[in-house]
């Protein structure tokens, strides 16, 4: 599909054309379209460390070689079955971390009730403010209402849906 491939396209043209010519192929075959992309940074929880991050690392590998062998529904795959175990000793991992981790810092502020209470607020996510939204009931409400009425009006007139009865047996 390229001109580069219909000899027609360049017969007649000298050097510097076909320099041109291949360079406009190879860039309209690279050229991706832009687009912006939103990252939002997440601060990383305070009892994730180099373990885990490792484990990590080991797990999604694992996984990788796994998938590369077949899908990961099938368990007779030797593969599979290391990333599972893998996945599982990462998870029992994080939750030993995470309990480690609070369990030496109430222990530590036991002294400190005012600290303790803020422990236990971070611990169970309270005392942080709500994400703010630009978007309240009523927009959203009158957004689900118009997609709703364009739907209805893109399928008005059409026939009906003929459904077919398939037995398996």
């Amino acid at each position: 599909m390229s001109a580069l491939c219909d000899e027609r396209q360049y017969e007649h043209l000298d050097s510097d054309a076909l320099a041109k010519l291949y360079d406009d192929t190879i860039d309209r075959w690279t050229a991706r379209p832009v687009r912006q992309v939103t990252c939002r940074r997440r601060p990383s929880t305070m009892w994730f460390d180099d373990d885990c991050r490792k484990a990590k690392r080991v797990m999604r590998s694992t996984e990788s070689a796994a998938r590369r062998t077949g899908p990961l529904s099938d368990n007779n795959l030797p593969a599979v079955a290391a990333w599972r175990i893998q996945r599982r000793q990462y998870f029992t991992l994080l939750q030993q971390k995470r309990s480690d981790f609070w369990t030496k810092r109430l222990d530590a502020e036991q002294s400190r009730p005012r600290r303790l209470w803020r422990s236990f607020d971070e611990l169970l996510g309270r005392g942080q403010a709500p994400l703010s939204s630009d978007i309240d009931v009523s927009t959203l409400h009158r957004f689900f209402d118009d997609k709703v009425a364009g739907v209805r009006a893109s399928t008005d007139g059409a026939n009906s849906p003929t459904f077919t009865t398939v037995s398996v047996g």
